[in-house]
């Protein structure tokens, strides 16, 4: 069998990621290769130039990216989609694969008759709608931050492109029950399968989980992004409630941004005066260090698929609180594996916090469920087994499609 892949980001070759994301990627295509060494696997990566590499059993297909910002872009697009054209004709694979809508790998679907799969990750169209805090429009957040413009003008191009993807893609994998009921309305009639996602080798390989700490001095912990939506804001708010009106002695750290400055702008409060540390990006191995040395894990966003640090995180054991928002609600059951929150609702999320650390047996409950949990949704065995069977399936169903049109076009003529 014949794959090639549309990841969305150049991990896998580079076998280095500064952002510390994508990672998931890398695991499940080592393990494909592993389990199924008969698959020819290619790939379609972001990269400066057009470029060709085989790396070990896997081929490389550089594909120059192009700013949804800039000047000709719909031109510039359209020699993106020859480049794509190009190499599916070069590649000729069996089935393609696109790891999320989010880029233009995509409308690959556009440019070839090949069977096209689409795994959903975040959903733009979905997520533009809760992607600013609770007080902050557009024109705010613009004024504060000039040059979210651009972001703005990217973002809008970005949902014209994906609602294009979905009206011509018709096979789908997905794990949420969010996703799902997002192919029912942007891409009716089209092929839904369920395939969980790997998650990263240190993650799955660390000898150690999470267990209780007992010191009076607590450790709250985050992985965000510095986009608004990932709930920042919230994070200072929550921590300004928890300093001030219950007057506990923590630090939240803060993994993935090197500062809050604008949740800082817009609520007005300094993270450095509500005991809130931004860690800046951390590797795989400081990840695990940090949430090990935690006494709980929360994940503060306004919008969310199946953010993959919530399942890292369960997967090492710490209890996890999450925003029950988007496809959350399909990673925890609330009360036994996590605990989830309505979105924006700093006073439930500084009191569940309050419980969690209060409580050891709660603690530990929660967090051995989650992560029974975790693994079970994780397992690498049953993950690759279903994406070459779901591989297979479309194969098969599209080789029927061709075969019974072939058929009735045989019938007219004679």
């Amino acid at each position: 069998m014949r794959v090639l892949w549309f990841p969305g980001n150049e991990v896998i070759y580079r076998n280095e990621n500064n952002y510390h994301g994508g990672g998931w990627t890398k695991t499940l295509a080592a393990e494909l290769l592993s389990c199924h060494p008969d698959i020819e696997l290619g790939m379609v990566i972001p990269w400066s130039k057009v470029m060709y590499k085989k790396k070990g059993n896997v081929h490389f297909y550089g594909l120059p990216q192009i700013r949804y910002s800039i000047w000709r872009y719909t031109h510039r697009l359209s020699k993106r989609l020859s480049l794509m054209k190009n190499i599916v004709e070069d590649f000729k694979p069996d089935i393609i694969h696109v790891f999320g809508s989010e880029h233009i790998g995509g409308l690959v679907s556009e440019v070839t008759t090949k069977p096209v799969v689409l795994h959903i990750q975040g959903v733009l169209c979905f997520c533009k709608e809760a992607w600013l805090p609770y007080n902050l429009s557009w024109g705010k957040y613009i004024s504060m931050c000039p040059k979210q413009w651009l972001g703005k003008m990217s973002l809008d191009k970005a949902c014209k492109n994906e609602l294009l993807i979905f009206k011509t893609c018709h096979h789908y994998m997905g794990r949420t029950d969010f996703d799902q009921r997002i192919i029912d309305i942007l891409s009716p009639g089209s092929s839904y399968y369920f395939c969980n996602e790997m998650l990263r080798d240190n993650i799955y390989n660390s000898k150690s989980s999470w267990n209780h700490h007992e010191c009076n001095h607590k450790i709250i912990i985050s992985i965000i992004s510095g986009a608004v939506y990932k709930g920042g804001d919230v994070i200072l708010r929550t921590a300004k409630i928890l300093k001030e009106v219950i007057g506990m002695d923590f630090e939240w750290k803060v993994c993935g941004v090197d500062n809050l400055k604008t949740c800082e702008n817009l609520t007005g409060i300094k993270a450095q005066d509500v005991n809130v540390t931004p860690l800046g990006g951390v590797d795989e191995n400081q990840l695990i260090i940090n949430v090990l040395a935690a006494d709980v894990f929360v994940h503060p966003s306004y919008i969310e698929n199946s953010p993959n640090t919530v399942c890292e995180a369960q997967l090492l054991g710490i209890p996890v609180i999450a925003c029950h928002v988007g496809g959350i609600g399909s990673l925890i059951s609330n009360g036994k594996d996590g605990i989830l929150i309505p979105a924006n609702d700093i006073f439930m999320m500084a009191s569940h916090i309050c419980q969690i650390l209060a409580n050891k047996n709660l603690a530990l409950s929660i967090g051995a469920a989650g992560r029974l949990r975790a693994l079970a949704r994780h397992n690498p065995e049953t993950i690759v087994n279903d994406v070459i069977g779901i591989y297979q399936n479309i194969i098969k169903q599209e080789n029927t499609k061709q075969h019974n049109t072939l058929k009735t076009h045989c019938k007219t003529l004679y």
